[in-house]
């Protein structure tokens, strides 16, 4: 038994170690082989330092509130390992180990990101429950500055690194309360201010405003507490904050999480359904039927269907339609034409195709513009 125990100790131990090795000749490839490397490797060092700097506070000061600016600066820091991950991905997108390629990692990374935050959020008020029926003291002093330098580090990161993947969730999630309610202040305040419209309409980014609003607290409980109010401000802001972030990542768990679970996008699903109810009116096709599409990634759709056709129908001309009003929505697609089985006699006409230019599949020459792999299986 001990010898099974060090055997597995030894193995975990083994594996750190080879992805510690991973990580950093990637990361070194990052910084000298691509051009926005430096940037990502540069920001995440700073990420690292502000995360430091709120931890060193939360030491010397007994604050829990400013505890959570170090939470969402480690979000920070995962989106920028996100924004890494997607250049690596694209360096190495070329390669064939897998057809569907590496773009599910992006939305793994930011699933756990967004679940790990949530969970640091529910401990955080786990803390500041106990500590407001226990008692505690706090050293208020340092704490303004501290939420000033981290808002200061956590814009920089939100605006100068881009991260493509991390846009997409924010702009195909729904709105969270918080967001819901800034908005409805931002219309008041547009409508007299007009020119504000182009930065808090039509919703401004929830990260940034979580940010925002999380450093706001902090700077209004140091000022209260320097005023004598009692330190159970400090629980209360806490609380609040770690409201904010639950509310904040839920809907970005809820897509990223539909999206590994192989779930059809909800803002293609009337256009997917009226793409599918034009094809079924070609002449010949009798159904469509065992549909299946799901995001593989952030920007790219999957899909397959089956399309029941006549005996006397142009599996081709069939192909080459269902085709044309599938490509502008999914990129990836698999099609498989059957002919009626109402007889013996039948065939197959099986299609893995993936998005490129290429000209209209009605054009005279069809055999230049179907897709590349067609298989007819002969009538059984």
């Amino acid at each position: 038994m001990f010898h099974s125990l060090q055997s597995f100790i030894v193995g975990d131990i083994l594996a750190i170690t080879s992805a510690i090795k991973f990580l950093k000749r990637e990361s070194f490839i990052l910084y000298f082989n691509n051009a926005k490397g430096p940037r990502v490797i540069h920001f995440g060092f700073l990420a690292f330092i502000g995360i430091l700097i709120s931890h060193y506070s939360y030491h010397y000061s007994n604050s829990i509130c400013v505890i959570t600016l170090a939470y969402i600066l480690l979000f920070d820091l995962f989106s920028i390992f996100v924004s890494g991950l997607a250049i690596w991905i694209e360096n190495n997108k070329d390669v064939k180990d897998n057809y569907f390629g590496y773009q599910r990692y992006e939305v793994l990374a930011i699933f756990t990101a967004t679940v790990l935050s949530q969970i640091s959020a529910l401990f955080i008020i786990k803390e500041a429950i106990e500590r407001y029926l226990t008692g505690s003291t706090v050293d208020e002093s340092g704490l303004g500055v501290v939420a000033i330098l981290s808002l200061i580090i956590h814009l920089l990161i939100t605006y100068n690194v881009e991260n493509k993947a991390l846009n997409k969730v924010i702009e195909t999630s729904t709105s969270s309360w918080l967001q819901e309610h800034i908005t409805d202040i931002s219309e008041g305040v547009c409508h007299f201010i007009p020119s504000l419209s182009s930065l808090l309409l039509p919703r401004i980014n929830p990260v940034n405003l979580l940010g925002t609003i999380s450093a706001l607290i902090v700077f209004g409980v140091n000022l209260l507490m320097k005023y004598e109010f009692s330190v159970n401000v400090d629980n209360i802001g806490a609380f609040v904050i770690s409201l904010m972030i639950i509310a904040t990542m839920t809907p970005l768990s809820v897509l990223s999480g539909r999206t590994l679970l192989q779930t059809c996008p909800s803002h293609l699903v009337s256009q997917i359904d009226k793409a599918l109810r034009s094809a079924s009116t070609f002449e010949g096709v009798l159904e469509i039927q065992k549909e299946h599409f799901w995001n593989l990634g952030f920007h790219e759709v999957v899909g397959s269907v089956h399309v029941r056709v006549r005996r006397d129908a142009n599996e081709q001309l069939v192909l080459a339609h269902v085709t044309n009003k599938l490509l502008p929505l999914v990129q990836k697609l698999t099609i498989q034409v059957f002919k009626d089985n109402w007889t013996r006699a039948s065939s197959n006409v099986i299609y893995n195709f993936s998005k490129e230019p290429r000209s209209n599949p009605f054009s005279s020459d069809l055999s230049d513009n179907l897709p590349d792999l067609i298989t007819n299986v002969a009538a059984k």
